[in-house]
């Protein structure tokens, strides 16, 4: 499934507020409440009465609803150098680890609920058995456990599983430190830091495992209930059967070609620096072929209108570098009734330049794909010809109507930002790609707009048309300064949360980023296919940092 906008971006002036904890007014449990009443009625004695009512505070126990799960790091399958993190889960209400007790103990803290990391060595070692218990139908089973399932659904399916000795002993903490596996944790957003009280921002519950994960192999988490295990503070011993709320897999890679750092440096140029999109030149090549290589053009098939079969240039609005402004006849020629006088002649090899036509050309192709729209910008233009005829002349005549904004949207994304181009259009030659590689690339901007006027001549019919769509033309934006990165790395496949931070200026090669300097805006984050990511930013980046979700 692509992404089409990139993960939350973390502001150096962000506030993280943490809480030890978030303790309920009232735990989970059953609870009376007695209403009594009097009434003296002079010169007769008094009336009174008593009512008690029972009620219950309820919350999950044995099975925890998957929308409670808001995050969990690592993620499920994935892999990576995770033996220095550890591991964490995120529930969405903050109060859900301390609405039931882990002990007996008086003025208890501690959250019931604990994340536990079971290396594939240990599971083998120590094998772990597995229950699936029916509420209703096992409830002695369960009472036998020591696990009161008070007012679980009797239809409600509960995981169990039964930790030998050993692994008690070694994965169970002290009760004294089971207070440091939970926190809550509050965003403040750099444009409210100021506010020195912060209410109504979101709090959400951390649990953390006690355990780091074990490099070099799989690892397995469980989130499990301790709820009345520790009896008076003491850490349970023996063979303990628990219930499982989540559970996930993930390897823990060790210093390894496979890591996230070398993955990327993999991705580098030989001599250790970003390459742009273009195909390698090779020894021997003449210096004009050379030249046209760097500049991102590939040779095409160009099949002539009479049908004959040539050779032309092909270069994507991905060029290589910043693109040369074009000529006074290209730019002219714009907007177009045909993409012919939007070609250019390379008088060093006798070939035509054919981008910009093809640009146009695909342009116009999308449109007509989607009928929907192509539809309504004819009757818009049709109604806009009639406008400007009836304002000629007329100075007090009505605004001429402005393009619908969802023509305009779909322009924009589908278009500008090239959601709809097809990727044979944006990376013609796979040399320009290999696996494991990181290509910069500028977008060129007459590119973008020859592709956008081939869309927009659908209903160009006649002269007074095409010279209605010129004053139109004006009123277009120029489209926006663009740059980007595609990577192709196993990179993007082993780490979903691969976040990228890019910026307009040259950085110093360490981790800290100078304060002040703030990150390019993503227009666009989306992985392509499995294992390549095309990221767009606003402006000209000089520097990127591509980093884990913290």
């Amino acid at each position: 499934m692509s992404e089409k906008h990139a993960p939350p971006q973390q502001h150096p002036d962000d506030v993280f507020l943490f809480h030890d904890n978030q303790i309920p007014q009232l735990s989970t449990g059953t609870y009376n409440l007695t209403v009594s009443s009097s009434l003296d009625v002079d010169g007769t004695g008094s009336v009174s009465g008593a009512r008690t009512m029972e009620f219950k505070v309820a919350g999950p126990q044995l099975v925890l609803p998957p929308d409670d799960i808001l995050a969990i790091f690592p993620a499920n399958m994935a892999r990576g150098e995770f033996y220095t993190v550890l591991p964490h889960v995120t529930i969405r209400r903050a109060s859900m680890p301390w609405e039931r007790h882990s002990s007996n103990v008086a003025g208890d803290e501690s959250p019931w609920l604990i994340l536990l990391i079971v290396s594939q060595k240990e599971m083998t070692d120590h094998p772990i058995t597995r229950q699936v218990l029916k509420v209703g139908k096992d409830a002695r089973v369960l009472d036998g456990f020591g696990i009161k399932h008070g007012e679980a659904d009797p239809e409600a399916h509960v995981h169990t599983a039964t930790l030998p000795a050993a692994l008690v002993a070694t994965l169970l903490p002290e009760y004294k430190d089971l207070k440091w596996t939970g926190h809550v944790r509050q965003v403040m957003p750099a444009a409210t830091a100021a506010r020195p009280h912060p209410e109504g921002l979101p709090e959400t519950a951390i649990l953390i495992s006690p355990i780091l994960p074990t490099p070099g192999m799989q690892n397995h988490a469980m989130l499990i209930s301790l709820e009345n295990r520790y009896k008076g503070g003491v850490k349970p011993t023996g063979d303990l059967t628990v219930p499982v709320l989540h559970e996930w897999s993930f390897f823990c890679e060790g210093t390894h070609p496979h890591g996230f750092s070398e993955l990327l440096l993999q991705a580098m140029d030989h001599n250790g620096a970003p390459a742009s999109l273009s195909v390698p030149a090779t020894q021997g090549l003449p210096t004009a072929l050379a030249d046209r290589y760097a500049q991102g053009y590939v040779p095409v098939e160009y099949h002539m209108r009479r049908g004959d079969l040539g050779a032309a240039w092909f270069r994507s609005a991905l060029s290589p570098a910043k693109a040369a402004a074009p000529t006074a006849t290209l730019k002219n020629h714009l907007p177009a009734q045909h993409s012919d006088g939007l070609l250019a002649m390379d008088d060093n090899f006798a070939m035509l330049d054919v981008s910009y036509a093809s640009a146009w050309e695909l342009g116009r192709l999308l449109m007509l794909e989607q009928t929907d729209i192509a539809t309504e910008l004819y009757n818009w233009k049709r109604i806009h010809a009639h406008a400007t005829h009836l304002a000629a002349g007329n100075a007090n005549a009505d605004p001429l109507p402005s393009m619908p904004t969802h023509i305009e949207t779909w322009l924009k994304e589908a278009l500008l930002e090239l959601r709809s181009v097809p990727f044979s259009y944006l990376v013609p030659e796979a040399e320009m790609l290999p696996p494991s590689s990181l290509r910069f690339f500028d977008l060129d901007p007459f590119w973008l707009d020859c592709l956008r006027d081939g869309a927009l001549s659908v209903g160009r019919s006649d002269s007074g048309q095409h010279q209605r769509e010129m004053d139109m033309r004006k009123t277009l934006a120029e489209p926006a300064k663009m740059s980007g990165f595609l990577l192709r790395s196993a990179a993007v496949s082993d780490f979903p949360h691969l976040e990228v931070d890019g910026y307009s200026v040259d950085l110093p090669n360490k981790d800290d980023v100078p304060r002040g300097t703030d990150p390019l805006k993503i227009l666009r984050f989306e992985r392509l296919s499995r294992d390549v990511l095309l990221v767009l930013f606003e402006g000209r980046v000089r520097s990127v940092d591509l980093h884990l979700h913290p």
